[in-house]
């Protein structure tokens, strides 16, 4: 009899993890975005509570209910690190002997966030419905809505068209 309520028991835990879908999507914040992006997911779940907040997504609270779990996480990669390291000090060397002594349990800890290009984030979902779609587009279109970060879009682009031209004239006055 134990081992029947053991054995089911088992059997309804397997049951219940095949019924959840998982969407993951990677992430390559931009503009050091990095602490807005992990700070906006860890209060989504607060938020989610908020039918103001899920107007402004364009999702109801019947919909949300079918999300089950939402985390982000940095894809670790060592040479992420280098090269940061490298772009800010330009002295390869003296990181590489720092990377072989990391220790890997500190490497995913918020302060070494913003060293990883990309990063996993992972909606968990109860059943499969057309809601995690929806979800998932609902949250990725309000990151890239941030007002701010709009702004530096757009000031980047300028100046990079700025440089662009500046580039042909000189281009072709060394041509000429």
């Amino acid at each position: 009899m134990i081992v029947g309520v053991a054995i089911g028991y088992l059997i309804d835990q397997n049951q219940e993890a095949k019924n959840e879908f998982t969407q993951e999507i990677i992430i390559e914040p931009k503009y050091n975005s990095t602490k807005y992006i992990y700070d906006f997911v860890e209060e989504l779940e607060n938020n989610f509570d908020d039918n103001t907040f899920l107007k402004k997504l364009g999702i109801t609270s019947e919909e949300i209910e079918s999300l089950k779990k939402i985390t982000l996480e940095p894809l670790v990669k060592g040479t992420d690190v280098l090269d940061n390291l490298q772009e800010r000090y330009e002295n390869r060397e003296f990181f590489k002997d720092i990377m072989e002594a990391y220790d890997e349990d500190k490497v995913e800890e918020e302060k070494f966030r913003d060293f990883y290009r990309h990063h996993r984030l992972l909606l968990v979902f109860k059943n499969n419905s057309n809601e995690m779609s929806k979800i998932a587009d609902a949250i990725l279109n309000y990151l890239k809505s941030n007002p701010y970060y709009k702004e530096v879009v757009n000031l980047t682009l300028q100046q990079n068209k700025t440089n662009l031209e500046q580039n042909r004239k000189t281009l072709s006055f060394i041509n000429s």
